[in-house]
């Protein structure tokens, strides 16, 4: 057996998605001769999470691997030779033997096995928090927090001789491949699309924060000392963040249809709206601030907001199983600039509104003077925030690994007679994150092209790339 070795090489390399084919030979050197059984080549994928903890005191490190597909085919003895031979045994002389083989990804129909390492207890751990009964094919992904706390999404083309030697020292060989399934038949947490009752989301998310107006300055001095004392001097307006959800990718999920999606490779207004609103109306607010007295008509200068400054990132929140349960986050600017914008109130449009926010976060003292039913909305351009959507890799779920992402936008804001009393709206939507596909997708036929998430280290492979491996 020494100097016999098993290649394995893949004729059309490339990011591998649903129904797509891996085409390829598994080429075998014989030095002098070979016993063998048979040669296997089996498409193998693997969700393995590794993570470790202290236990008074002593290190404990734990893994759990979960096979999410696995496709064996027998290419030696040949196909033709297998329905018509009862030997169990065969001899190869000296020689180079190429043996094809090809496998077809699946798509959403398929059914995970999911266990590979030995427990007689699975608890679907992920799966059973999002009632889901089972898992399908996810795409390539690595990501560590430490060179001992990692997750992988690995996929490889495997090949096995098998020999009647009494110690079973079989020849092995693996080389990865990377597949990622096509948008429409990812498998993602519904949990995190809900709200506290299990209740899916609206395709809009809300922020709100209230920015102080300062009251005219003669209404001020004509309170009484008392009223001076105990009354405020300034009006704190609520302004809600809105991000609305386009129908650009609506998905169709257990609980009903989401549009909360965004695709790398677009632009961000593509798939959001954004608009600012508050419960207050030009002359509300006017009123509220002892400007709509007739001596102050014409002279005031009305009621307006400041933008100041824009933000827009992706949030990858990963949960995966070890030793423990490790809460991995990680954040990519998308956008982060300054904006010079004032606009007055009497700008923002009324519209029909039903949302709680703005009634909740009104001062109570003028609530008979606002109407609950509308609201007074400002579209924000597209200029003032569009940006490229990066690729960060698909959501995903597994039974041991949960990776979710949100879209989080943070306006500033201020009142235009204090600028320096900033005010930032955080706005964090759950989302569902699709990776760049369609006529713009990049090609990948070398690792070096591929998304920098997918390539895991070689460490991290379950078999040694090399031959003689027992």
């Amino acid at each position: 057996m020494p100097g016999n070795s098993l290649l394995i090489h893949i004729d059309n390399p490339q990011l591998y998605t649903t129904g797509s084919t891996v085409r390829g030979c598994a080429e075998l050197l014989v030095e002098d001769k070979l016993d063998l059984e048979c040669l296997e080549v089996e498409l193998l994928g693997l969700a393995k999470s590794r993570n470790h903890t202290y236990v008074n005191g002593s290190y404990t490190a734990g893994e759990e691997k979960h096979r999410l597909l696995q496709i064996t085919t027998m290419v030696f003895p040949p196909p033709d030779v297998q329905d018509v031979t009862t030997l169990k045994n065969y001899t190869l002389t000296s020689g180079r033997y190429n043996y094809p083989f090809e496998f077809v990804f699946p798509g959403k129909e398929h059914v995970a096995k999911c266990v590979t390492d030995k427990k007689t207890f699975h608890s679907k751990y992920y799966l059973k928090k999002d009632k889901r009964d089972h898992a399908t094919l996810v795409g390539s992904f690595y990501q560590e927090e430490t060179l001992e706390d990692y997750f992988v999404i690995q996929y490889s083309i495997k090949g096995r001789v098998k020999t009647p030697l009494l110690f079973k020292f079989n020849i092995k060989q693996s080389v990865p491949i990377y597949f990622a399934p096509r948008n429409s038949e990812i498998f993602f947490s519904l949990l995190h699309l809900c709200d506290r009752s299990k209740n899916l989301l609206s395709d809009e998310n809300h922020a709100c924060q209230r920015v102080k107006y300062g009251i005219d300055s003669e209404v001020k001095e004509s309170k009484s000392f008392l009223k001076k004392l105990l009354s405020s001097n300034s009006v704190r307006v609520p302004f809600e963040l809105n991000v609305r959800f386009k129908e650009t990718s609506p998905i169709e999920t257990e609980k009903g249809i989401t549009n909360r999606v965004l695709e790398a490779g677009n632009r961000l207004s593509k798939h959001v709206d954004l608009d600012l609103s508050t419960s207050f109306s030009y002359l509300n607010l006017m009123d509220a601030l002892g400007m709509n007295r007739s001596d102050k008509k014409g002279i005031a200068h009305p009621p307006a907001i400041k933008l100041t400054h824009i933000k827009v990132k992706l949030i990858l929140k990963v949960r995966f199983l070890g030793a423990t349960e490790t809460y991995l986050t990680l954040k990519f600017d998308l956008l982060n600039q300054p904006l010079d914008l004032q606009i007055n109130l009497s700008d923002f449009e009324k519209v029909d509104y039903n949302g709680p926010h703005l009634v909740n976060y009104s001062p109570s003292k003028y609530a008979d003077k606002l109407d609950k039913r509308v609201c007074y909305r400002l579209s924000l351009e597209p200029s003032w925030w569009d940006c490229y959507v990066n690729d960060i890799g698909q959501s995903f779920l597994t039974c041991n690994i949960r990776k979710n992402v949100e879209l989080y936008i943070r306006l500033t804001i201020a009142c235009a007679d204090n600028p320096e009393k900033e005010i930032k709206i955080k706005n964090t939507a759950p989302i569902v994150f699709y990776r760049q596909e369609g006529s713009n997708e990049p090609s990948y036929h070398e690792e070096e092209q591929l998304p920098p998430y997918m390539p895991a280290p070689a460490v991290h492979d379950d078999d040694s790339k090399s031959s003689d491996t027992k």
